[in-house]
């Protein structure tokens, strides 16, 4: 896969882990009964793999190639892109404060979905962003040995990330599974 390739299926996984962040803030804000697991799960994977692994490697590694190869004279897009990370990262320690406080508040429960809400709509918009705006831009501007470069330091970020990406990978399935599972009904007889 090409680092482009490599980002985009990363925000395929966020987004799922998303679609549970908002499933988790529809059943709090439904007063709904909630086992303390998921929310602690999702705020570990947006923290832990959607900032500390993709945030990171397109802050690290993507985005200095493009500032060294011309793109903010593109229109400013890495720079929004960097202010958006820091308002992903202050909505997931909201997020992160509310889980510790274990939801069992109307405060603690009202300011988790508040959070939740707003940061899976920040960032699907970012992800909307990056995928046809900023990758783009990143395949016309950076010459083929930046792309190489790119490349290389990628595939290192896979080796070193296999293993926390394959986990995260099942926790996410088994969220999806446990919060979208339609309940059986009873046959007709």
């Amino acid at each position: 896969m090409t680092p482009m390739e490599v980002l985009r299926a990363e925000h395929r996984l966020i987004e799922r882990g998303l679609d549970v962040l908002e499933a988790l803030a529809g059943r709090v804000a439904r007063n709904m009964s909630l086992a303390p697991e998921p929310p602690r799960q999702i705020h570990a994977f947006l923290r832990d793999f959607a900032d500390g692994i993709h945030h990171a490697k397109e802050e690290q590694e993507l985005f200095p190639s493009l500032l060294d190869h011309g793109a903010e004279r593109q229109g400013g897009l890495v720079q929004m892109m960097l202010a958006e990370h820091a308002d992903g990262r202050a909505y997931v320690r909201e997020i992160g404060e509310t889980v510790t406080l274990g939801l069992t508040s109307d405060e603690s429960r009202e300011r988790f979905v508040v959070a939740a809400r707003a940061y899976a709509d920040m960032l699907r918009h970012h992800i909307v962003k990056e995928d046809q705006a900023l990758w783009p831009l990143a395949e016309r501007l950076l010459p083929a040995e930046a792309m190489a470069e790119l490349d290389r330091r990628f595939t290192a970020h896979a080796e070193s990330n296999a293993a926390a990406r394959a986990q995260w990978e099942r926790v996410i399935d088994r969220l999806i599974a446990e919060l979208f599972r339609t309940p059986r009904t009873a046959a007709a007889g």
